[in-house]
């Protein structure tokens, strides 16, 4: 059997109407195809933590599950094509995860939902045909 992917995939965001704006004005971001080393490496594993008593039972627990959107966003995102923004009168063209990072508070919905993609992305399990 032999299986055909590519090393890049590509998506447009949603953030601020880029979906419903003319094909030649919506801005796309070019990311890795995630293998299992980069899903290990970007997704932390659940940390179990227990309270015991004086006696050392178990009185209870929880699962403690961290998402670093940065390690996600750096490891994952190749380039973004077709972004930019004017700081004091300058046109910024954002073209990368530094570019991103270094952008105004504006754009920290766009690093959600990056993240977020990224992140079903890094989960996604393969449909088993019968």
């Amino acid at each position: 059997m032999e299986l055909e992917f590519s090393a890049k995939l590509t998506y447009v965001p949603k953030f601020n109407g880029n979906r419903e704006a003319p094909a030649a004005d919506r801005f796309t971001v070019v990311y890795r195809n995630p293998t299992p080393a980069l899903k290990s490496r970007l997704l932390p594993k659940p940390e179990l933590r227990f309270r015991y008593d004086s006696d050392g039972r178990v009185e209870g627990g929880e699962t403690v599950i961290s998402q670093d959107r940065k390690a996600i966003i750096d490891g994952m995102l190749i380039r973004i094509d077709g972004l930019s923004y004017k700081l004091d009168g300058e046109t910024r063209n954002i073209t990368d995860a530094k570019s991103l990072w270094d952008a105004p508070i504006i754009f920290d919905e766009l690093i959600d939902e990056l993240a977020d993609h990224f992140r079903s992305e890094l989960e996604k399990k393969i449909d088993q045909k019968n």
